[in-house]
């Protein structure tokens, strides 16, 4: 992630631009409710955006938190609003859990990802504000899985239930959709 992050930013410095400009945005989509990050314009045609997405649940003692920082690229092949995306990004689940006895159960999951996205940005080429929707394709590797749950046996069937669980979330594909995102170019 670090020789990619070189690797673009070295690209940033020397790429002959007509106009290039630097903007933040928030988003809003499913599964990833809030979305915010840093647009960096390199001319008509490429767009450099490094973003956090955030999903964050609670119902009484039970709480889901899935993040993705990411990092991605996208391409405007019209040099116009349309754009095709690469990224790669670095998905975290935790789960936890308390009942009215005092036990806690907690786990975590996290992949590296990898993400393609399709989408628009209208009023890009223009600078100041524009708005934005995608499609992005998640597809996660390399996923880890830890567990901690008071007095359940990890070679308990349970157990193990649970790490298979989280072991194929964190190996599982899935769409995100941006709804709407408003962002501004300085």
């Amino acid at each position: 992630m670090k020789k990619l992050i070189l690797i673009c930013m070295t690209y940033v410095l020397f790429l002959p631009t007509s106009y290039s400009g630097v903007g933040l945005n928030a988003g809003l989509g499913v599964p990833f409710v809030s979305q915010f990050g840093l647009n960096v314009t390199m001319g008509p045609k490429w767009t450099l955006n490094l973003m956090q997405n955030t999903l964050d649940l609670s119902i009484g003692d039970a709480k889901t938190k899935l993040t993705m920082p990411e990092l991605s690229v996208n391409w405007h092949p019209f040099a116009g609003s349309f754009f095709i995306g690469l990224g790669v990004g670095q998905e975290k689940l935790e789960v936890t859990a308390s009942d009215a006895f005092g036990n806690n159960a907690s786990a975590e999951a996290t992949a590296t990802t990898t993400i393609a996205k399709l989408g628009w940005m209208w009023g890009k080429a223009d600078g100041g504000v524009w708005f934005g929707m995608d499609l992005a394709f998640i597809s996660p590797s390399g996923g880890e899985v830890e567990i901690d749950v008071n007095g359940l046996s990890t070679t308990s069937q349970e157990y193990q239930d649970l790490v298979d669980s989280g072991e194929k979330f964190a190996e599982t594909a899935y769409m995100n959709i941006t709804f709407a995102r408003l962002g501004y170019l300085f």
